[in-house]
């Protein structure tokens, strides 16, 4: 079956994608009839085809660009947020981010206007959607989408540019291949720093330390984001869940990192040394870049025929022992 389409719909951290039929459902109140009552005709010269995705603050609608017939991801923000100074400032800088960089791995802004955001529309799911549906992932495929997603992140960083909400969500996996990061919305830009407000801008459970108690990011920071998603690709859950907000980041920012063999056996036990390096509270400590964490990942993890080659001996190993020892 061809997954249905999907774009990072993520204007803030209360955004959700809406997928009909697929893992992220719509919502009763937007799906259906109800849903098509609300659509605009169009916005700006763009026509709505459908309604994509929506929350907190905005929408993301299907659209046709008139000008050339292709279709369009056109990413609008609330009518009440029009009027909110750092709605508007987190809405323009997702689009002047994205607009100053060149990547493939990014979904690309189109045109703007003066409350919607024109973007590539996407084919797939979002990995969030893609974990809930296949759990830990096999190490091969894992790697594949962890370096897509380094690739995109040393871009980045190397153009003044932190993410700071690094997590599967944000992060589109094409029915083509490869991978997309999305929602630069609460990005930080070395050309244009973002005021302090006192809240935590990003999602607590990939946060690095540091942005939880200080309110700094780095380049390092979203390399621990990183480590967290390649953590739950490969075993399944995050490293530090809480049953509170405050139990969550207590654990983030003082507790280590449980060891992702014992999680899961069918890893090696070196990758918990990569991961506690890549999940280091002290961000001097972590991998240079995000290529180094995911390329001594990989190494960890061994080649991929001796990774392939480890069920089957599990499977064989009773038997064999039960010819060579003596019965008792």
């Amino acid at each position: 079956m061809r997954p249905e389409p999907g774009v990072s719909a993520t204007l803030m951290e209360a955004e959700t994608v809406v997928q009909a039929g697929g893992p992220l459902a719509p919502r009763a109140t937007r799906s259906g009839v109800r849903a098509r009552k609300l659509l605009p005709a169009a916005v700006g010269p763009y026509q709505v085809l459908d309604l994509l995705g929506e929350g907190a603050m905005g929408r993301v609608y299907r659209a046709r660009d008139p000008r050339d017939g292709r279709q369009v991801a056109v990413k609008v923000i609330k009518e009440p947020f029009c009027h909110d100074e750092n709605a508007m400032k987190r809405f323009v800088r997702e689009a002047e981010a994205v607009s100053r960089l060149c990547h493939p791995g990014l979904v690309a802004v189109h045109d703007t206007g003066d409350s919607y955001i024109v973007l590539e529309l996407v084919e797939g799911e979002s990995l969030e959607a893609h974990f809930a549906a296949r759990g830990a992932l096999p190490p091969a495929e894992a790697v594949a989408i962890l370096r897509g997603m380094a690739d995109v992140l040393d871009h980045i960083h190397a153009r003044g540019v932190v993410h700071r909400d690094v997590k599967p969500s944000n992060v589109l996996v094409p029915a083509s291949g490869g991978v997309k990061l999305t929602d630069f919305g609460v990005a930080h830009l070395a050309w244009a720093p973002m005021t302090r407000t006192g809240e935590l801008l990003g999602s607590p459970a990939y946060m690095a330390p540091e942005q939880i108690t200080l309110g700094d990011v780095e380049p390092a920071s979203d390399l621990h984001a990183l480590g967290v998603v390649a953590f739950e690709a490969l075993v399944g859950r995050r490293p530090f869940e809480g049953g509170s907000l405050a139990e969550l980041l207590l654990k983030v920012t003082e507790a280590e990192p449980p060891s992702a063999h014992e999680a899961n056996p069918s890893l090696p036990p070196a990758v918990d040394a990569v991961f506690r390096r890549a999940l280091a509270k002290v961000p001097d400590e972590r991998f240079a870049t995000a290529r180094a964490f995911v390329e001594a990942l990989a190494q960890a993890l061994g080649p991929p025929e001796r990774r392939a080659s480890r069920p089957r001996l599990a499977a064989w190993l009773p038997t064999a022992l039960a010819l060579v020892l003596p019965r008792v």
